[in-house]
């Protein structure tokens, strides 16, 4: 509360001492004929403008695909890799296979 109290007075005092005439013109009126509300306004745009064009400019870092493994597979035409067989046939086994197809 004392805070927020300091801060409206202070805002006071400034807004009193821009206001006041000391000498026929008031301190606004002076800075306007310097330019210097315009010199700020102008100086706050241009680093806005350049804060933004930073934020803009900052890409993520793309990230690093997997590592391929070597090509031992062939590819058919579909795209579809030729998987290896999960099972290995004894001489015997696939015979008796084979002859039960032919049947």
């Amino acid at each position: 509360m004392k805070t927020l109290l300091c801060l409206l007075l202070l805002c006071g005092l400034v807004w009193a001492g821009l206001s006041v005439p000391v000498g026929g013109k008031t301190m606004w009126r002076r800075a306007q004929e310097l330019g210097i509300p315009k010199a700020a306004a102008r100086s706050t745009a241009h680093g806005l403008r350049m804060a933004w064009d930073w934020v803009a400019g900052a890409q993520p870092v793309p990230a690093k695909a997997p590592p391929r493994k070597a090509a031992a597979r062939r590819v058919s035409r579909e795209g579809i890799v030729a998987q290896p067989p999960k099972e290995k046939l004894s001489p015997s086994d696939k015979a008796a296979l084979d002859s039960l197809v032919r049947q």
